[in-house]
């Protein structure tokens, strides 16, 4: 198959993916009237993605990289789309770095951690700088830009400056990506979680990682246009069949970088997931979960015959924080809450047996 016939399932896989993973996301801030900024971010990422992917396959159906010309196809239209495309790629992949890190940055604000929200601060001006200044030498790749995909005269930078862009880029993302996947890792060590808890969370939070497979699999082609000495900008055709490969890694890394952001914040959905029941439960040796709280007071056929002792979830409620125990933020309860504030811990446990109703304490033996 070739590399153009990839693009079309790529996109619209992860266009659906992104695009579910994103509505639910607002939908679970949204029905606890809890939607943040870290949640605007991933939505405009999105946003980003989707002139991204339009782009990319305008520009494959103009004809960008064919062998061949074919009807339609328009190499000026497609070299515009393409370049283009790339520029807007760049800004895309700040913004989804800068959502992730949001996600991160909400998280410390729950707990005694300025040294982590300084490291946060200082990563996302990082990402935002550093992005900005690629995708300048992106734009200003020739002057004026229309000369890169063919119309109008100018000069234009040796695509070796372009590669040692993309390499820098890469550098940065790939940094980024594991410093985040590492930082839960910091976060959670103190944190009286069970081991089971400890790890679900910290697999969830660092699945932004995992796009980082696909950045070093396109620094490879960063690397080959960086030797390279052609003039014309990214549309040359001596460099489109490199660009146009690495270009599908560029894609499969925002998929799955705004894909995994979106995970953090779907606890409430994540709950139905075996290996992330423990996310709604709080984590809680011998915790039932929601099941044993909702069956709480109500009778069943087994009630008349007697049976054991129902122990409820244990609940940490902080009394300056209204918000301890609700789901309102996908994230809420996950960090300690910080030092110094007032905390209350009730158990609370019900018996019944069976026996003569007309009987004292038939049904009426109970701890407190």
């Amino acid at each position: 198959m070739a590399v153009r016939d990839a693009y079309y399932p790529i996109a619209i896989s992860f266009l659906v993916v992104d695009g579910l993973a994103v509505g639910l996301r607002f939908w679970a801030r949204g029905t606890k009237k809890a939607v943040g900024y870290d949640d605007v971010t991933m939505a405009v990422s999105l946003v980003g993605f989707v002139i991204f992917c339009a782009m990319e396959l305008q520009s494959i159906n103009y004809g960008i990289g064919a062998t061949a010309m074919e009807d339609g196809f328009d190499p000026i239209k497609a070299a515009m789309y393409f370049t283009i495309a790339q520029i807007v790629y760049i800004l895309t992949t700040g913004i989804s770095k800068i959502g992730v890190g949001l996600v991160l940055f909400r998280l410390a604000d729950k707990s005694d951690m300025q040294a982590v929200r300084r490291g946060l601060i200082v990563s996302l001006v990082m990402v935002a700088g550093w992005s900005l200044a690629v995708a300048l030498i992106f734009a200003l790749q020739c002057r004026p830009l229309s000369v890169a995909w063919g119309v109008g005269k100018g000069t234009c930078i040796s695509t070796s400056i372009i590669g040692n862009a993309a390499i820098a880029l890469s550098v940065m993302d790939m940094s980024v990506s594991w410093f985040y996947a590492g930082l839960p890792v910091f976060m959670l060590y103190k944190t009286q979680l069970r081991l089971k808890l400890k790890i679900s969370i910290m697999v969830l939070l660092g699945l932004g990682a995992v796009s980082s497979v696909a950045t070093i699999i396109r620094l490879k082609y960063a690397i080959e246009v960086a030797q390279m000495s052609a003039d014309g900008g990214l549309a040359n055709p001596d460099i489109i069949p490199t660009t146009l490969e690495a270009t599908i890694y560029s894609m499969i890394e925002i998929g799955l970088s705004i894909f995994a952001a979106s995970l953090t914040a779907l606890r409430p959905l994540l709950k139905k997931v075996p290996c992330f029941t423990d996310l709604s439960s709080g984590g809680h040796s011998g915790s039932r979960g929601f099941s044993s709280m909702n069956t709480f007071g109500q009778r069943s056929k087994s009630r008349d015959k007697g049976g054991p002792a129902i122990r409820l979830d244990d609940r940490n409620v902080s009394l300056d924080d209204r918000h301890a125990v609700s789901d309102a933020d996908s994230t809420e309860n996950i960090m300690p809450p910080k030092t110094g504030t007032i905390q209350k811990q009730t158990h609370i446990e019900a018996r019944y047996e069976s026996g003569d109703p007309q009987e004292p304490n038939a049904y009426g033996r109970r701890q407190w």
